[in-house]
């Protein structure tokens, strides 16, 4: 089981640095939100359901929240087991804690290693969707269909920063982001609860900036 919930953190967690909604009904944008010029400049907060399914029918469940500044917080359980990862660019600080019966488990704190001037959304590209493509719509919000070299397909959201609401890997697992809910999440979610133990490591952890070489 410690494998399974390992796995399934080792492959969603990258998507949300790649992309680094609604409590009521209805969309919240129009069919012409697919150009990328649409998308917001500043970090649109929300939280939503996460579900992940790998290839031999496992999956994991839980919560995904991320605020104003662009910091996140990903919680997955699987049976009794739960991670979190906790990435508060605020403080620069990475925030880590698997637990399980087995092994207990203690909240770690690292470093961020964050480009000058920190997080920002990313830049809004000013593309057209393929006129024959059909409008897409996930958890109340237009969705672009991006298709990568490795044959993923991502449902991806302007109006949340270009955050992929669905990713699907053939053969590999599914992501799936349901129930947004638009809004600031509780700041105390970004760091451990007061009076929780935190071991300190020296090494940087989470999102690494490396500067280009010239």
């Amino acid at each position: 089981m410690t494998n399974i919930i390992r796995r399934v953190m080792a492959v969603t967690l990258p998507l949300l640095v790649v992309s680094i909604a609604v409590g009521r009904e209805g969309l919240q944008d129009s069919p012409d939100q697919y150009r990328g010029k649409e998308q917001p400049l500043q970090w649109v907060s929300f939280s939503a359901d996460v579900r992940t399914v790998v290839a031999d029918g496992s999956e994991t469940v839980g919560r995904f929240y991320r605020a104003a500044d662009g910091s996140t917080r990903f919680e997955a359980t699987h049976g009794d087991e739960t991670q979190i990862i906790i990435n508060n660019f605020s403080q620069g600080t990475h925030y880590r804690l698997f637990r399980s019966p087995a092994v207990g488990g203690t909240w770690t704190r690292q470093p961020l290693a964050l480009p000058p001037g920190g997080v920002r959304p990313p830049m809004p590209k000013n593309e057209e969707r393929p006129p024959d493509a059909l409008p897409e719509q996930v958890s109340g919000h237009w969705v672009v269909r991006k298709v990568e070299r490795n044959g993923a397909i991502r449902l991806i959201a302007p109006s949340l920063n270009g955050f992929a609401l669905v990713e699907d890997v053939p053969g590999s697992r599914r992501t799936e982001y349901t129930q947004v809910e638009i809004g600031d999440p509780d700041p105390r979610l970004f760091e451990p609860p007061a009076g929780e133990p935190v071991k300190v490591l020296s090494t940087p952890g989470g999102i690494r900036f490396t500067p280009r070489q010239r």
